[in-house]
């Protein structure tokens, strides 16, 4: 009877003593890293979607934590944190903007105006912009987004915010554990859509949900198994082949997708979406994302998994703008932060800087279409 009556006391005083831990480890975390709790975006108030596998429930409004500050957030007649579409900003002669991505694009961890998409027409008022982006969407539902919305906005110009994880999810039915559509090539070169219907998302329970609220150690747990999940991924997709990184064949001007399995899709992806702007009257440009605070304090370069994306650029003549010099440089001019807490997403300054990046370009090919006195 001891014996066990002992074994209960040292179980017990171990439950004790780990519940101690963690709630200095959370009071440490709170000290050091305060901010963490303020990159919600809209992970807990996605619905189900059968065509994009998820998205925000339609003309609804929300609470969001933003640094440790609850803003009320809305979310337009198609399901995205944007603007609603009217027929006034239609009629103007303004030069619209459609914004494709993730929670890059979506603006987690910060206010609505701080965004890329809605900096810009306050720098220039002779644009519009309609952000579609939605967080852990890859390129494969980003496409199924314009294709769902793009004839409802008509846009001049399409901007698709590539991050290097999309390399990882374009091939698969599951992205953070989230059922989603995915493509395969075909015959002929042709994309087959599969998984849809989408399976029913899987639900967060309330407890979970509580938890990326108001625990920080929970979601630095989660950031440093995500890092490491793609950290992976990348090992993983180099292995496959690291000779030949070419999609292309130059004598039959065709996809070649012999080699690298993990990259085959993605470059279709692409040149699909490009079809898909011509069809709009549009123009394509992607803007590729860097995504983590260390990348950018530690190192010159563009990272190699961004290497067959710039040339699958070049090759199907779109127009890419590599942000990952951008960043670094700004970086080493001032030393500030460009990521907010969980040191992936971006903060407002750095939205700020790739709006005046994008504007610039914008200025440049010469797109504007807005009369005199046109608001």
């Amino acid at each position: 009877m001891k014996a066990k009556s002992s074994r209960k006391t040292n179980l017990f005083l171990l439950c004790v003593t780990a519940l101690i831990c963690l709630i200095i480890a959370e009071t440490c975390m709170r000290v050091i890293r305060p901010d963490i709790l303020g990159i919600q975006g809209s992970t807990n108030v996605t619905v189900y979607d059968d065509i994009l596998g998820w998205k925000s429930s339609a003309n609804t409004a929300w609470s969001n934590r933003i640094c440790n500050e609850m803003i009320e957030e809305k979310v337009n007649q198609f399901g995205f944190r944007s603007k609603s579409l009217s027929s006034r900003e239609l009629v103007q002669s303004k030069t619209r903007l459609m914004f494709l991505g993730d929670s890059y694009c979506e603006g987690s961890g910060i206010k609505i105006d701080d965004r890329l998409s809605d900096i810009i027409p306050i720098m220039d008022t002779s644009f519009v912009s309609f952000n579609f982006g939605m967080v852990g969407y890859s390129t494969d539902q980003e496409l199924l987004t314009l294709k769902l919305y793009g004839h409802e906005i008509m846009p001049k110009k399409v901007i698709l915010l590539f991050c290097l994880n999309d390399l990882l999810f374009n091939n698969s039915g599951l992205c953070w554990a989230r059922p989603k559509p995915y493509y395969i090539i075909g015959e002929n070169d042709s994309l087959i859509l599969l998984n849809t219907p989408v399976p029913k998302l899987l639900h967060r329970t309330s407890f979970s949900s509580w938890l990326r609220r108001n625990v920080v150690l929970y979601n630095a747990t989660c950031r440093a198994i995500a890092l490491m999940q793609a950290n992976i991924g990348f090992k993983k997709a180099s292995k496959v082949d690291q000779n030949d990184r070419s999609v292309f064949s130059t004598e039959q001007s065709k996809y070649n997708f012999s080699s690298n399995k993990n990259h085959d899709v993605t470059p279709r992806l692409i040149k699909e979406m490009k079809k898909e702007c011509l069809d709009l009257n549009a123009e394509l440009t992607i803007l590729l994302v860097p995504s983590s605070q260390d990348w950018t304090e530690k190192h010159e370069g563009t990272p190699p998994e961004a290497e067959p994306v710039i040339r699958w650029c070049q090759e199907l003549d779109i127009e890419m703008i590599d942000l990952f010099p951008v960043f670094r440089n700004q970086f080493l001019q001032d030393g500030q932060n460009l990521y907010v807490g969980d040191e992936l997403h971006w903060n407002a300054k750095a939205n700020r800087l790739a709006a005046i990046v994008l504007l610039n370009y914008l200025r440049q090919r010469d797109v504007i279409e807005s009369i005199p006195g046109a608001e």
